[in-house]
């Protein structure tokens, strides 16, 4: 299973994107983490490279700090 080549590049160009700033609002974060769940869905092993992305999230805070 694999992703469409577009669709791969979509979600490289948002993370280059957001890279660019130190924090991003916990919306917009969430939204990242759920585009990188569904495409990791494919992948053994995939979820467990999330968790630190997880991770961040266990305060709930209102921005993030990449």
């Amino acid at each position: 299973m694999q992703l469409p080549p577009s669709k791969a590049r979509d979600i490289i160009d948002l993370i280059k994107e957001e890279l660019k700033h130190k924090f991003l609002p916990l919306l917009r974060f969430q939204k990242i983490l759920g585009k990188l769940v569904f495409a990791s869905i494919a992948m053994p092993g995939g979820q467990g490279l999330l968790s630190p992305l997880y991770e961040a999230l266990k305060r709930t805070p209102k921005l993030i700090k990449l």
